[in-house]
């Protein structure tokens, strides 16, 4: 009885995640949104020290960048 469960709720689980991994990708991007870059602009005025949330590309970026300015500040910092 328990296996036939547990199998049963795999299934579940994995229609789920493919529901859920295709909405994913449906979903436009919001920044392509027209007017999204004023309300990026708003809401950073309005809100100065909230947390702002950016893809892994970005962040990769980023730290990408943040480590070549500190090789070339050399290894005094």
């Amino acid at each position: 009885m328990c296996g036939k469960w547990a199998r049963e709720l795999e299934g579940v689980l994995q229609k789920v995640r493919l529901q859920t991994v295709r909405r994913n990708k449906n979903m436009p991007d919001h920044r392509a949104l027209p007017g999204a870059a004023a309300l990026e602009k708003a809401a950073a005025a309005e809100y100065p020290n909230r947390i702002k949330f950016m893809s892994s590309r970005q962040r990769l970026s980023r730290k990408l960048s943040k480590g070549s300015e500190a090789s070339a500040s050399g290894p005094g910092q």
